[in-house]
């Protein structure tokens, strides 16, 4: 499965559907630390932003780690 669409334009910061995205991102964080607590919150975040890293291209190495950090839990 290949994810090449690209993400929101960096200038697009101040678009309602940014704006709404960010909006979903908080509600979803609220609900998986309710349901799931703090830690498996904190598991989650780092794989997300070890992703985003990785499709940016910005890190590729860190990236590669929090995703394997997931595999390993869930492989």
């Amino acid at each position: 499965m290949s994810f090449d669409a690209p993400l929101l334009d960096q200038g697009a910061s101040d678009s309602p559907m940014y704006a709404d995205i960010r909006l979903l991102g908080r509600v979803l964080g609220d609900t998986i630390r309710a349901c799931a607590g703090d830690q498996a919150f904190a598991l989650i975040e780092s794989i997300r932003q070890a992703a985003l890293r990785l499709h940016r291209g910005d890190d590729p190495g860190q990236g590669r780690v929090g995703l394997a950090v997931l595999e390993r839990r869930h492989g």
